[in-house]
Formats: C-alpha cells, sequence, structure tokens
C-alpha cells in the first residue's frame, strides 16, 4: 500500500491512496493416484487481483470553513481455471480411459466514485 501526504503545501493539502493486492492459489492432483482412487483428478488456478486510487483535496477557507473533496477508483479481477481427467459412466459403468472437462472464468469490474463537502465550525457563545 502507498500513501503520500503533500505536507509542504499548506493550502490546498492533498492525500492520495493506491493498493495492489493479488491472491492466486494452485492445486496440481497426483493425475494417476486422484484419479483411480477418487475418480478425479483436477488441476485448479484461482487468482484475484485489485487496483485501487483513492485521493483527498482539503483547501482552507480561513480558520472556521473548508471544501474538501476526494475520489476513489477501483478495477476487480478474478481469474478460475480447472481442468479434470474424469472416468465418464457408459452404460451404468465407468469408461476406462479418462476425458478431460475444462472450466474457465475470467471476470471483472470497476467502481468509481467521487464526494464534495463544505466544513463550517458554528461557535455559540
Amino acid at each position: 500500500m502507498g500513501c503520500s501526504r503533500l505536507t509542504a503545501l499548506s493550502d490546498p493539502t492533498p492525500i492520495t491512496r493506491s493498493l495492489t493486492p493479488r491472491n492466486t492459489q494452485t492445486f496440481n492432483p497426483d493425475p494417476i493416484g486422484d484419479l483411480i482412487y477418487q475418480g478425479i483428478a483436477s488441476k485448479v488456478f484461482t487468482s484475484d487481483l485489485s487496483n485501487t486510487l483513492a485521493g483527498d483535496l482539503t483547501y482552507r477557507l480561513g480558520a472556521l470553513h473548508a471544501l474538501r473533496g476526494g475520489f476513489y477508483f477501483g478495477e476487480y479481477g478474478v481469474e478460475s481455471d480447472q481442468r479434470s481427467q474424469v472416468f465418464p459412466i457408459v452404460t451404468g459403468q465407468p469408461a476406462i480411459t479418462p476425458i478431460s472437462v475444462a472450466a474457465n472464468l475470467n471476470k471483472s469490474t470497476w467502481s468509481t466514485g467521487y464526494t464534495f463537502r463544505i466544513h463550517c465550525v458554528l461557535l455559540t457563545g
């Protein structure tokens, strides 16, 4: 995660943040043993990745007031690749030659947002 605050500028004061987490998992079977004893041998790969960027800007209007604005942008993606060797069932009995079955998925989505605020301090007597 990266974060930076530009404190050299007194007005306006920007803050930006970025984040890029990634997670992957891979499973490789014992192709002969799993197929013989379980009837299926699956090779599986899954992954997800996120990229986000957010920012905030504060501009002071004197001692009691401030304008604030911000933004958010995010991209999220998932991937799943699966390939299995299975014995098909033919007339109620498993065949002796395995077949390969694949299931693959790759999706991504985008998210954006923004804010704008006016801050006022009320003095009470």
